[in-house]
C-alpha cells in the first residue's frame, strides 16, 4: 500500500473509535432529554384537557340547571353562562393551539386536535339549540334538550379524560414520582367529574322535584366520587418528598369536603330524595358543589406543578450531559482533523502534485500548477526540477494553441452566421461556407470546401460570372432584389451582396458573397397586395356602410357603401369628419342623456354613445337614424366594434350599418296583414258561431240526430279555428312587443279560484274533476299578492288546464295548487293524471307549435301554441314557468310570480259587496253616493248635488262605499279614482263584478284621468262621463240627471255600424227585442243616420270600407244632447288611443252571444231600465 494512503487510514481509524463511543453517550443522553421533552409536552397537553373538562362541567351544570327551571331564564344567568362560553372556548383555542403546534406538539396531537375540532361542532350547534330553548317558556321547550345536553356534555368530558389517558400511554414514565403523580391525577380527574354530575343532578331534582327517579344515579356517582377521593387520599399520603405540595392541597380539599360540602350534600340528597322543590337550595348546592370541584381541582393542579418540574429538572441533566459528550467527540474530531490536515498539507499533498506534474509533462502538458519549490527539503528539489522541465516546452504549446483558436474561432463564426456567407478564393472555390448557406441553396451537409462554386451551379450565367470577375477585381456590389433561376428552372428571390478579401500581404485572395432567400417574402407581399385588393373591392361593393374612426372619433375609413347610403364622398370625411355629420342630433343627445344616467356622470364626448359598450369588450349593436346628405332619414341597425393592437390596446372603431328601411316596411306590411287577418278572418268565424249556436239551440225546432251531430262537427271545428286565429295573433303581438299588460296587485289565490270555476263546465264535458288542492283550501290557504295583468294571467291559467284536461283519462283529478317557495316567491300549479310528456320531448314544450309526435297527442287537436303563449305571458310579468312530468303517470305544470312589495302580506283581491239586502230609497227621491276622500271636496261636491235637488251620501273609502251599495239602491254615483285603501279602478271593476250594482251610473271625478280611462278602456260600461278636477258643474249636473232621470219608457234606439251582412243579421237577431236597430252598411251612411236621429247606444266595427268606424262618434249624440255610449265590436286590435273613445270592447269571434247581449242590455237598462220588464229576450245558448 503506498504511503500517501496508509498514514491517512491509521490517523482515520484512531478518530473514528474516539467519535464512535462519544456518539454512543452523545445518542444515550439525547433519548432521555427527548423522552422528557415528550412527557413536558405531553404533560402540557393533558392539562389542558383537565382544564377544559372542568370548564365543560361547569357550563353543563349550569345549562342543565337552567333548563330545569321553571321560572324564566333572566339575563344576567344568561349572561354567566355566556362568560362560562367563552372560559371553555378559550381553553379549547389554547388546548388546540398546542396540539396544532408542530415543533413542541406531543404524539397523537394532530388525532387529539382533529377529535376536539369535531367536538366543538357538535358544542356549537348544541350551543345554538340551547339558546333558542331558554327564549321559549319552559313548558315549551323540547323535553329531552336537557338530557341530551347533559349527556353530549358529558360524554365530551370522557372523550377529555380518554384522550388524557392516551397521552399518558403515548409519552413513557420515566421517573417512580411521576409515575405516581399520574395515577393520583387519574383518579382526581374521575373525583371532579362525578362531582360535577352531582352538582348538576342534585341541582335540577331540586328544580324538578324528580330527585326519588334520580336515586339511582345518584347513588352510583356519588360511590364513584368515593372511590376516586380515597385513592387520591392514599397516594398523597406516600412518604416521597416530592409529595409534599400535593398533600398541602390534598388536606385542605378534604378539609372542605368533609366539613362543608358534605354535610350539605347530605340535606340536598335527603330534600331531593323526598321529592322537595326549593329553587334557593338549588343554587346555594351549585355554589357549594363548585367550591368542591374547585378544591379536587386545585389537588390536580398541585400534581402538575410538582410533575412539571421535575420533567424539566431530569431534562436539564440530560441535556448537560448532551452537551458534554459532543464537545467531547467534537473535540476528537479536530484533534484528528488537524493531524491528518498537517500529514496532507505538508507530506502527500505536495508528492500528489509533484507525480501529476511529471505524468503532465509526460504527456506534453506544460500549463500545470507547480508545487512550493522553495522548500528546502526533498519535495522541493523535485518541486524544482519540475518547473524547469515546464518552462522549456511551455511557449511554444502556447503559441500553437493560440493559432488553433483563431482558426476556431472564425470557422464558427461563418457557420454559424444567420446569413448565407460564403467564402471563395481567387479561383471560385470555396474557402469557407456557412450553415445557412447550405440549406438556402439545399446542398445538404455537402463537403464544399476545395469545390469550385460553378461545378455546384452550372446553371449560372455569365451576367453572375462578370460580377464575380469584377469583385476579384476589387469592385463591390449588391442588389436587394434578384431573380435566379435554378438549374430545375425554379426561380428563386434572393437579395445579395459581393465583396473582395484580402490576405495577409493585402493581395486580394478572393471574394465573401452575402445572399438572402427572399422567396417567401416576396410571395406573401404579393398575396399581401392581392388579399388588400381583394378585401378593399369587397369593402367597396358591400351595401353596408363600413366606417371606421380614430379613438377620437375622426373618420379614417368611408367605403363605397356608407358613399351611396350617405351621399358623401370619402375624401370629404376621412380626416376631417365624425360620425356626428350624418347622425340625428336629437337621437344623440337622447342617448347622451341616458348613458349619463347609467354612469352618473356626462360623457367627456358625445360620440361615447356609440362606442361605450364596444370599448369595455361588449357586444353593442343597436338602431340609429342616418341623415343623409340630400336630407333622407334612414334607419340602420349599427354594429360597433374596437379594434385592438397586440396589446390590447384600442386603435380605433368600426363600425357597420345596415340599411333596414325595407325591415321596417316589411314590418309595417305585417301589421297592416295581421290586421287584414283578423278583421277578414273574424268577421266570417263570427257569423258561422252565432249561427250554429243558434241552430244548436232549437231556436228553429228541434233538429235530428243526424243533423246535430253535422252540427256539432261544424261547432267544434270553427271554435279550433277561432283558437288558432287567436293564437296566431297572439304570438305575433307577443313577437313584436305590442301585447299590452295592465298591471295591478291582485289575490293569486282568487285568481286560481276564478280560473277554476271558468274552467269547470270544460273538467266536467271531459269527465273528469277539477279540484283546488294545498293553498287554496282551508286551513293551510296562502294569502299572496302579485303584481299581474288579472286577465291575460287567466288566459294562461286556462291554457294549462285545457292541456291537463286534453291529456288525462276520463274519471281522473286535475288538482289546481298554490304554496309560497323559500325565495319568497309564490307558485301556482296544474297537476294532472294524464299521459305525461316524453323526455326526449321535454326540452321543446315551450318551443311554437311543438306538439308530441304520438298518435293520442295529435288526435287531442291544438296549435302547439298554447304553452308558447303562457310563457311569454308569464315571463313578460317577471315570472318563470316549469314542468315536472313522469310519462304513464301524470304532469305538473308551475308558474312562479314575485310577490308584490308594495301590498300588504294579506292584501286580497279587489273586494265584493255584499249583496242587497232592500232597498230604502223613497219615492222621488233621487239618492246620489259621492265617493270621495277629500273632505272639502266631498262637502263640495254634496252642496251642489243638494242645491241641484238630489240627496247626496258621502263616502270617504272604498270599503265605505262598498258597505252603503250593499244596504241601499242609488240612482248614480261620483267616483274619485284615488281613493286612500283601494285603486279607483279596482273599486269601480268590483262594483261591475256584481249583478245588482253592474248597471250602475258613475261619473268619473279625479286629478289625472288620461292613464285610468286607458286603463278602463274597453270595461267602462256605464260611465256617464269622466270629469277631470277643477269640476265643471254644469258638466256634473247635465251628467247626473242623464243617469237619474233616464228611463222614460222609450225603446232605445241603437246605431249599428257594420260592412258584413250575416254580422248585420246576426246582430239584428239577437238584439232586436231589446232596442230598435238602424244599421249603416258604410261610414258615410253611418254619419248620415247620425245627423238625422239620435241614438241611445252604438255598436260600431272599427275596419270600414271607406274609413275607421271610431270617426262616427263624434256625430253620434243621445236625445238628451249628451254623447251616446259606444261598443266596439270588431275583429281587429284596437289601440289604446281609440278605446278611449267607447265603453266597451267586444273581439268577433271571442265574444260570444251571451256577452254581446249583456252588453247591450246594460247599457240599455241604464238607459231605459223599466224597459227590461217590457221586452222579452229571444233564447241565447251558443257563441259568436
Amino acid at each position: 500500500m503506498r504511503l500517501r494512503l496508509l498514514i491517512p487510514l491509521l490517523i482515520l481509524a484512531m478518530t473514528a473509535s474516539l467519535v464512535a463511543l462519544a456518539i454512543m453517550g452523545l445518542v444515550r443522553d439525547w433519548e432521555g432529554k427527548s423522552a422528557a421533552d415528550r412527557f413536558l409536552a405531553a404533560e402540557q397537553g393533558r392539562g389542558g384537557l383537565v382544564e377544559l373538562a372542568g370548564a365543560l362541567a361547569l357550563e353543563r351544570s349550569s345549562a342543565y340547571v337552567l333548563l330545569a327551571r321553571f321560572d324564566p331564564v333572566t339575563e344576567a344567568r344568561i349572561s354567566q353562562l355566556q362568560t362560562l362560553r367563552r372560559q371553555t372556548d378559550a381553553r379549547l383555542n389554547t388546548l388546540l393551539s398546542l396540539l396544532s403546534a408542530s415543533e413542541r406538539a406531543p404524539r397523537g396531537g394532530a388525532e387529539l386536535a382533529a377529535s376536539l375540532t369535531k367536538a366543538r361542532r357538535v358544542l356549537t350547534d348544541l350551543r345554538e339549540e340551547l339558546d333558542q330553548a331558554l327564549t321559549l317558556p319552559a313548558a315549551t321547550r323540547p323535553p329531552a334538550l336537557a338530557d341530551r345536553w347533559f349527556g353530549t356534555l358529558t360524554a365530551l368530558i370522557d372523550q377529555s379524560r380518554i384522550a388524557h389517558q392516551t397521552l399518558a400511554d403515548r409519552s413513557p414514565v420515566i421517573d417512580p414520582l411521576i409515575a405516581a403523580h399520574a395515577a393520583l391525577r387519574q383518579s382526581a380527574w374521575v373525583a371532579a367529574e362525578q362531582a360535577g354530575q352531582m352538582r348538576a343532578l342534585l341541582a335540577a331534582a331540586l328544580l324538578h322535584g324528580n330527585g326519588p327517579a334520580l336515586a339511582e344515579t345518584l347513588a352510583e356517582t356519588e360511590t364513584r366520587f368515593a372511590l376516586a377521593w380515597e385513592n387520591v387520599r392514599q397516594l398523597a399520603a406516600q412518604g416521597d418528598a416530592g409529595m409534599d405540595r400535593v398533600r398541602v392541597a390534598t388536606s385542605a380539599a378534604d378539609g372542605l369536603l368533609a366539613n362543608r360540602v358534605e354535610p350539605f350534600r347530605r340535606a340536598v340528597l335527603t330534600a331531593a330524595r323526598a321529592g322537595t322543590v326549593d329553587r334557593v337550595m338549588a343554587d346555594d348546592w351549585f355554589s357549594m358543589a363548585t367550591t368542591g370541584i374547585e378544591a379536587v381541582q386545585a389537588v390536580q393542579s398541585a400534581s402538575r406543578v410538582v410533575t412539571e418540574t421535575r420533567v424539566r429538572q431530569l431534562s436539564q441533566d440530560a441535556l448537560i450531559r448532551l452537551v458534554r459528550g459532543a464537545l467531547l467527540c467534537l473535540g476528537t474530531l479536530i484533534i484528528g482533523g488537524m493531524a491528518l490536515a498537517l500529514v496532507h498539507w505538508r507530506v502527500l499533498r505536495p508528492l500528489a502534485q509533484l507525480t501529476a506534474v511529471f505524468e503532465q509533462i509526460a504527456r506534453g502538458q506544460t500549463d500545470v500548477t507547480m508545487p512550493d519549490v522553495s522548500r528546502p527539503d526533498e519535495v522541493g528539489d523535485l518541486a524544482r526540477a519540475a518547473a524547469a522541465f515546464r518552462t522549456v516546452h511551455l511557449a511554444g504549446q502556447n503559441l500553437a494553441a493560440a493559432l488553433r483558436r483563431r482558426e476556431h474561432l472564425l470557422d464558427l463564426f461563418i457557420r454559424h452566421a444567420p446569413a448565407a456567407i460564403a467564402m471563395l478564393d481567387t479561383q471560385m472555390r470555396y474557402v469557407a461556407v456557412s450553415r445557412r448557406w447550405l440549406s438556402d441553396y439545399d446542398l445538404g451537409e455537402s463537403e464544399l470546401i476545395g469545390r469550385s462554386h460553378y461545378d455546384l451551379f452550372p446553371e449560372i450565367g455569365e451576367r453572375w460570372r462578370n460580377i464575380h470577375a469584377s469583385c476579384l477585381r476589387g469592385e463591390h456590389a449588391s442588389s436587394d432584389e434578384d431573380r435566379f433561376i435554378r438549374a430545375d428552372g425554379s426561380i428563386s428571390w434572393v437579395r445579395w451582396e459581393i465583396h473582395p478579401w484580402h490576405d495577409s500581404d493585402g493581395q486580394i485572395g478572393g471574394i465573401i458573397m452575402f445572399t438572402e432567400v427572399i422567396t417567401a417574402r416576396k410571395q406573401a407581399e404579393d398575396d399581401m397586395r392581392r388579399l388588400t385588393t381583394e378585401l378593399q373591392a369587397i369593402v367597396d361593393s358591400a351595401d353596408n356602410a363600413i366606417i371606421m374612426t380614430e379613438p377620437s372619433g375622426l373618420i379614417r375609413a368611408f367605403n363605397r357603401g356608407a358613399e351611396r347610403m350617405l351621399g358623401y364622398r370619402a375624401v370629404d370625411v376621412i380626416g376631417k369628419q365624425t360620425p356626428r355629420l350624418f347622425h340625428d342630433a336629437a337621437e344623440i343627445a337622447r342617448a347622451v342623456t341616458k348613458l349619463t344616467n347609467s354612469l352618473g356622470q356626462a360623457p367627456a364626448n358625445p360620440l361615447e354613445v356609440f362606442v361605450h359598450r364596444a370599448r369595455l369588450g361588449k357586444p353593442d349593436q343597436r338602431e340609429w337614424t342616418y341623415i343623409a346628405r340630400d336630407g333622407r332619414r334612414v334607419p340602420v341597425l349599427l354594429s360597433v366594434t374596437a379594434i385592438r393592437d397586440a396589446s390590447d390596446k384600442i386603435q380605433g372603431f368600426l363600425g357597420v350599418a345596415n340599411d333596414i328601411s325595407h325591415l321596417k316596411q316589411m314590418d309595417r306590411l305585417k301589421s297592416e296583414f295581421i290586421s287584414t287577418v283578423s278583421h277578414e278572418l273574424r268577421t266570417p268565424l263570427t257569423a258561422i258561431r252565432a249561427s250554429l249556436g243558434m241552430v244548436n239551440s232549437d231556436l228553429f225546432g228541434t233538429l235530428p240526430p243526424e243533423a246535430r251531430q253535422l252540427t256539432n262537427i261544424a261547432q267544434e271545428s270553427t271554435e279550433r279555428l277561432i283558437r288558432l286565429i287567436n293564437d296566431l295573433l297572439d304570438i305575433e303581438k307577443i313577437a313584436s312587443g305590442k301585447m299590452r299588460f295592465d298591471l295591478v296587485p291582485c289575490s293569486l289565490p282568487a285568481l286560481l279560484e276564478d280560473a277554476i270555476r271558468n274552467n269547470m263546465a270544460l273538467a266536467e264535458k271531459a269527465g273528469l274533476s277539477l279540484v283546488a288542492g294545498p293553498g287554496l283550501r282551508a286551513p293551510d290557504r296562502i294569502e299572496a299578492t302579485v303584481l299581474v295583468d288579472p286577465d291575460r294571467l287567466a288566459q294562461a291559467f286556462a291554457n294549462l288546464i285545457s292541456n291537463a284536461v286534453k291529456f288525462s283519462p276520463s274519471g281522473s283529478t286535475v288538482t289546481v295548487s298554490a304554496t309560497r317557495l323559500p325565495d319568497g316567491w309564490v307558485q301556482a300549479s296544474v297537476t294532472d293524471q294524464g299521459i305525461g310528456i316524453d323526455e326526449a320531448f321535454g326540452p321543446r314544450v315551450f318551443q311554437r307549435f311543438a306538439q308530441a309526435d304520438g298518435s293520442d297527442s295529435r288526435a287531442k287537436g291544438g296549435t302547439g301554441l298554447g304553452l308558447a303563449i303562457t310563457r311569454e305571458i308569464i315571463e313578460r310579468q317577471g315570472g318563470r314557468i316549469g314542468f315536472n312530468s313522469v310519462p304513464g303517470t301524470g304532469t305538473r305544470f308551475h308558474i312562479d310570480l314575485p310577490p308584490h312589495e308594495n301590498a300588504a302580506p294579506d292584501a286580497p283581491a279587489p273586494p265584493k259587496p255584499a249583496p242587497l239586502t232592500s232597498p230604502t230609497l223613497a219615492p222621488g227621491r233621487q239618492d246620489i253616493l259621492i265617493c270621495e276622500d277629500d273632505p272639502q271636496i266631498a262637502r263640495l261636491l254634496s252642496l251642489l248635488l243638494g242645491r241641484a235637488g238630489f240627496t247626496p251620501v258621502v263616502a270617504g273609502t272604498a270599503a265605505e262605499a262598498l258597505t252603503l251599495l250593499a244596504h241601499h239602491r242609488f240612482n248614480a254615483m261620483t267616483l274619485d279614482l284615488m281613493l286612500p285603501d283601494l285603486p279607483g279602478i279596482s273599486l269601480f271593476r268590483a262594483i261591475r263584478a256584481q249583478p245588482e250594482t253592474r248597471d250602475l251610473p258613475v261619473i268619473v271625478v279625479t286629478a289625472t284621468g288620461d292613464a285610468e280611462r286607458e286603463a278602463l278602456a274597453g270595461e267602462a260600461v256605464g260611465i256617464i262621463d269622466w270629469l277631470t278636477k277643477p269640476i265643471d258643474q254644469d258638466r256634473l249636473l247635465a251628467a247626473l240627471h242623464r243617469a237619474a232621470n233616464a228611463g222614460t219608457g222609450n225603446r232605445p234606439r241603437l246605431l249599428h255600424v257594420e260592412d258584413d251582412a250575416d254580422i248585420r243579421a246576426l246582430v239584428r237577431r239577437l238584439l232586436s227585442g231589446h232596442a230598435d236597430i238602424h244599421a249603416a252598411e258604410t261610414l258615410a251612411d253611418a254619419q248620415k243616420l247620425a245627423r238625422s236621429l239620435t241614438f241611445d247606444v252604438g255598436l260600431i266595427d272599427i275596419d270600414m270600407p271607406d274609413g275607421c268606424g271610431l270617426d262616427i262618434i263624434p256625430d253620434l249624440r243621445d236625445p238628451q244632447g249628451g254623447p251616446v255610449p259606444v261598443v266596439v265590436f270588431t275583429g281587429a286590435d284596437a289601440g289604446p288611443v281609440a278605446l278611449q273613445q267607447v265603453r266597451a270592447t267586444l273581439v268577433k269571434a271571442q265574444v260570444r252571444n251571451e256577452e254581446l247581449v249583456d252588453t247591450i242590455r246594460r247599457l240599455i237598462h241604464r238607459l231605459a231600465p223599466d224597459l227590461e220588464t217590457k221586452v222579452p229576450s229571444p233564447p241565447v245558448e251558443s257563441a259568436s
